[in-house]
């Protein structure tokens, strides 16, 4: 299975790799620009805003790329093609989803240096900067927002055949489990990780649902616009 997995990151990557060049011109504004905002505000790493910053984000990243991986797929039908290559379903799904929390977490990285490198030109120390902007948990809790972004992603583009509204319900459902937490978190003491936790487990509900509708699905459903 993890030779197919790794097959299907291969092949995500070649297929980005080739995409026209203006979409990495997007990429780069985005990163820049994010960038730019971060390094403006570089502490608010360290509190609770930090969090959110980063869980809205993943979802700009990893919504795209979802949207990207799975829907432009069925559109173009190659999906169809894959799904009836030899490779395991469970192999496609997990493949894609490795390869969008890859590629998102190479973005969020460049974003992240990016913004270091601005505060260091402004004359900032490095080991300061990183004390005041510890990693650990951003990493983790980033990284987390954006399996959950991936497997919701992969249950949407087989439940919804509108790619415009993906991204928004991706957006919508990361709000909810936001604002859940800031709900509990007034009534019990809550750290990060219990939001990390929450993250996690809306992750894994959403790949057992992709995945029973990966292997149930028997045709392509069309992708209208």
């Amino acid at each position: 299975m993890m030779k197919d997995v790794r097959l299907i990151v291969r092949k995500e990557w070649r297929g980005f790799a080739k995409s026209d060049r203006w979409i990495f011109v997007i990429y780069g504004i985005l990163v820049i620009a994010w960038g730019i905002l971060l390094s403006n505000n570089i502490g608010i790493l360290s509190s609770g805003a930090g969090y959110l910053w980063l869980a809205f984000f993943s979802v700009i990243i990893s919504g795209n790329f979802s949207n990207m991986t799975f829907v432009a797929e069925r559109m173009s039908g190659s999906l169809e093609i894959l799904l009836t290559s030899g490779v395991s379903r469970q192999s496609i799904l997990n493949g894609k989803i490795l390869f969008i929390v890859i590629v998102s977490m190479g973005m969020g990285f460049l974003c992240y240096l990016f913004a270091l490198g601005i505060n260091v030109v402004k004359g900032e120390n490095v080991a300061v900067l990183l004390t005041v902007t510890p990693i650990g948990e951003e990493l983790i809790l980033y990284v987390t927002a954006c399996f959950m972004n991936a497997t919701c992603g992969a249950w949407l583009s087989v439940r919804i055949n509108n790619p415009r509204i993906l991204p928004f319900i991706n957006l919508f459902v990361l709000v909810i489990i936001v604002i859940i937490h800031g709900v509990v978190s007034e009534i019990y003491t809550l750290t990060p990780w219990s939001l990390i936790i929450a993250l996690i487990l809306t992750g894994v509900l959403f790949y057992y649902v992709a995945y029973r509708d990966f292997n149930s699905e028997r045709v392509i459903q069309p992708v209208v616009y």
